[in-house]
């Protein structure tokens, strides 16, 4: 009824002649007013034309013309409108303004830019202007220039809510995630309805892995503006990676609806006022993901190329076309349109981390490697980067430096090690293998062995999840057992290097030097070039003193790349081992020039000053090792243990501690500060840091043998013989 009475009113009212009104221009602009502010942009649309009719030269009604055909998705019309309006107030800087909108509209962002500056140039003070030509700078990916907009927007207007959303884009398009939700919460403080703020605050939540969170977010731009396609599908996407497949589906199913409902209207709620206009590329894009979801492969790709060949430079279409290749194995096309996509936004994380999983189904490894890397330069705390990195080292046979990317994502994001989705129903294998890892980093080795184990029963041809299990036996000390899991990794990929290089360790460890060799030997027969056998292989010669033989390997490996520090550090060490300290030096400072930056080279070096005797400079290397590494404990270890072999047990203590304060769950620096306590007779504290020792890595036998000892020392004597039998030994 309401619509009804509304048209009749507009009949009425437009139908009456010109005369009965008094023919005022005026009094049409009043009309057209009143219908503007009830949303019935067609009938103030024919109210300013017949403004205009009366009144050629009336800009006001220019204005609003254009103003009313943005509203319908009339953009060209608009730009028409705004123009004539520019002939007649040139030096009026909201109708630049409203200009550059138009043209925002229609992706001509370089000449909105020009309009929003034109419009800035004739009212420094209009922070939508500033905002707007930020929006323009952030669909070209220029994310530092979009953020000095929005600063100077927020500056003009600091409760401008949607400059404080735009500009959590902009953070979030940066990889600053965290930063971005700061300016989404400022944005909702200010308008708690803005629906944009939520969907984009919970973008930023899913890259970061939050995923309840992030739906939670959604939910509440759903709530506010039921029509929020862009809501729906970002809701679909993070059910999706709970494994909650039948409620992503329902969310895919509501975004559908919503195109269908609403395809052609100005109320297609994707982001682009212009969604449903053919023209629009997010009109095309949402248009691909929804074929996409229905699995119509064909289709969504031509929807996808529709929308590149109206805008060329979008990247979020050459990546939605790259993600949709993947999936049809189409690898090397992925790669390429990833590459586009980079082209235009090199700081596109998602597009970095897509190309380095397609690289990676090609075998390309070094290459995704450096996808991942630059995914993860770009935002260091993106948790998902890290698990794909350590997947991909998995797959190069690089499986310590993968359990060391696992161990990042578990720290950036502790649902990776504690998800509710980690249950003995869960039957993705490489879920288990995270789960694993985090529990082996908290020394709990007899879990992370069910972990591990349920991963090789679920993928029984993933020679990774048998090198995690080998380690993990090793751990706990069962090392036929851990040789038998090598064993299998070799018989399922025993032309990959890294994993003899795997075996070869493991023979070390058990000074089993032969196998050792043989194992290295076979991991250079594959790949004669690859350092990390050669470096092995010297470390093996080195441990039986062979020094000769030692330094020949070592200098292979500096043959092959003179540049890496790592033979160097090598060669340094092998000499220190020869009392040769003189060429130890010179062979640490070659390797300092090289990587200047890296404390492995100061931490060897300031071994070797110990050997000689100069513990200042000693100190002064392990504290060179500290700057460079502030989150290291190495250096505060050996720096405790230098003071403590000085009988400086207090600064010892000191430096234990700063050791512990890095990494409290080392079992290994609680022995020594209690070893440090014991030796000042300070028992009681020494008791209690064994004790913790204990609490940590419960088959540590230093522990058992100091709290023995202890115990025994504050005549707690058959405490003190438990201890003792506990850690193998007994009472004399």
């Amino acid at each position: 009824m309401y619509k009804l009475t509304l048209a009749l009113i507009a009949l009425i009212v437009l139908c009456v002649p010109a005369t009965a009104q008094g023919n005022a221009a005026s009094y049409w602009l009043d009309i057209g007013d009143k219908f503007a502010r009830i949303e019935s942009h067609n009938e103030s649309l024919q109210a300013y034309d017949r403004a205009i009719e009366q009144d050629p030269g009336l800009g006001t009604a220019w204005v609003k013309r254009g103003d009313e055909l943005q509203n319908l998705g009339n953009n060209e019309e608009s730009l028409e409108a705004y123009d004539r309006a520019i002939e007649l107030e040139p030096r009026s800087g909201a109708i630049w303004k409203n200009k550059g909108d138009a043209l925002l509209s229609l992706c001509r962002y370089n000449e909105s830019i020009r309009a929003y500056g034109r419009a800035i140039e004739l009212d420094p003070m209009l922070a939508s202007a500033w905002n707007n030509m930020g929006n323009a700078l952030l669909s070209m990916g220029k994310y530092p220039e979009s953020l000095t907009a929005y600063s100077k927007a927020l500056e003009l207007d600091p409760e401008l809510s949607m400059a404080w959303n735009n500009r959590g884009n902009a953070l979030q398009g940066s990889g600053q995630y965290n930063e971005s939700l700061k300016a989404y919460d400022r944005a909702l403080e200010l308008d708690p309805r803005l629906a944009a703020a939520w969907n984009n605050k919970g973008n930023a939540l899913l890259s970061l892995g939050r995923y309840d969170e992030a739906i939670e977010a959604y939910d509440r731009a759903i709530k506010i503006d039921r029509r929020m396609i862009a809501a729906q599908i970002n809701k679909g996407s993070a059910l999706n990676r709970l494994g909650r497949h039948s409620e992503s589906c329902e969310a895919y199913d509501d975004a559908l609806e919503l195109c269908k409902k609403h395809a052609g209207t100005s109320k297609y709620k994707d982001g682009c006022k212009d969604a449903g206009n053919k023209k629009c590329p997010s009109t095309w894009i949402i248009e691909g993901q929804t074929l996409e979801r229905q699995s119509e492969y064909t289709e969504a790709l031509e929807a996808y190329e529709k929308a590149i060949e109206f805008d060329s430079k979008n990247a979020l279409a050459w990546c939605c076309k790259g993600n949709l290749l993947f999936l049809m194995a189409r690898y090397e096309d992925a790669v390429k349109s990833y590459d586009k996509a980079l082209e235009i936004n090199p700081r596109y994380i998602t597009a970095w981390k897509s190309k380095g999983n397609a690289l990676l189904s090609l075998g390309r490894y070094n290459e995704s490697l450096e996808a991942f890397d630059t995914a993860i330069e770009l935002c260091p705390e993106d948790a998902s980067a890290w698990i794909e990195k350590g997947q991909a080292l998995e797959r190069m046979g690089k499986y310590d430096e993968s359990l060391g990317a696992y161990g990042r994502a578990i720290a950036l994001n502790p649902s990776y090690g504690s998800d509710p989705r980690y249950t003995d129903d869960l039957k993705d294998p490489i879920a288990w293998l995270i789960k694993g890892s985090d529990l082996k980093s908290q020394k709990k080795y007899n879990d992370a062995l069910v972990a591990y184990n349920r991963a090789v029963e679920l993928d029984p041809m993933n020679p990774g999840a048998w090198i995690q299990k080998g380690r993990t036996l090793e751990s706990l000390e069962r090392y036929n057992e851990s040789l038998k899991a090598y064993d299998k990794a070799v018989q399922l990929d025993s032309s990959n290097p890294g994993i003899w290089m795997v075996k070869g360790k493991a023979f070390l460890d058990q000074e089993n030097y032969n196998d050792s060799i043989e194992a290295c030997n076979r991991a250079i027969m594959l790949d004669p070039k690859g350092l990390g056998a050669w470096i092995m292989k010297g470390r093996v010669f080195e441990d039986q003193g062979k020094y000769k033989e030692s330094l020949e390997a070592y200098n292979k490996a500096i043959q092959l790349d003179p540049k890496d520090p790592g033979g160097w550090i090598m060669k340094g060490r092998s000499f220190s081992s020869q009392g040769n300290y003189n060429e130890s030096m010179k062979a640490f400072d070659r390797a300092i020039e090289l990587a200047p930056k890296d404390p492995g080279a100061w931490i060897m070096k300031g071994q070797a000053f110990e050997e000689m005797g100069n513990y200042s400079a000693a100190l002064n290397a392990y504290d060179r090792a500290g700057k460079l590494a502030p989150k290291d404990p190495s250096p505060w270890i050996l720096r405790g243990r230098l003071l403590e072999g000085q009988d400086n047990y207090n600064e010892s203590i000191k430096a234990y501690e700063k050791a512990i304060e890095l990494d409290p769950k080392d079992a290994s620096i609680w022995v020594l500060k209690a070893g440090a306590l014991e030796s000042c007779e300070r028992y009681d504290e020494s008791l209690e840091a064994y004790e913790k020792a204990i609490e940590l890595d419960p088959i540590e036998k230093r522990s058992w043998t100091g709290k023995g000892n202890v115990l025994k020392a504050l005549g707690r004597d058959a405490e003190a013989k438990d201890a003792l039998t506990r850690s193998g030994l007994s009472e004399d």
